[in-house]
């Protein structure tokens, strides 16, 4: 079970999440790891950033990976809060499809307009 959690204040957004990852067969955890990334900058010097919990992989696909896509898919500079986060659900969704069953992956994307005092999350 993974703790994430994001907090708006008036300086920003505070983003977080544990770092322990699970395997299971299905109805047993076989393995934990405690060291899963589970929050990331999207691009260098970004002003936004994704925490996600649920499933540890779209399949094959990574959670770093789906944001390095965010990343070369939006202007880091430009992008709306709103606009990343929809753009991220159709990477996500895409990913997605190609999963045999139902598994449940949640994201909150973040980020801090740095010439107003102004912040957004969605999730």
């Amino acid at each position: 079970m993974t703790i994430a959690a994001a907090y708006l204040t008036s300086e920003g957004v505070v983003l977080g999440a544990d770092s322990t990852s699970s395997v299971s067969n299905g109805n047993d955890v076989v393995q934990l790891f405690s060291y899963g990334q589970k929050v990331f900058e999207v691009g260098e010097d970004a002003r936004l950033c994704i925490c996600t919990w649920g499933m540890g992989t779209l399949g094959a696909v990574s959670h770093r990976t789906l944001v390095a896509r965010l990343a070369g898919a939006i202007d880091k500079d430009n992008t709306t809060v709103r606009e990343a986060a929809e753009t991220f659900v159709k990477l996500v969704t895409e990913a997605l499809v190609v999963l045999p069953t139902r598994q449940f992956v949640g994201y909150f994307v973040g980020a801090a307009i740095r010439s107003l005092v102004l912040r957004s999350v969605f999730s």
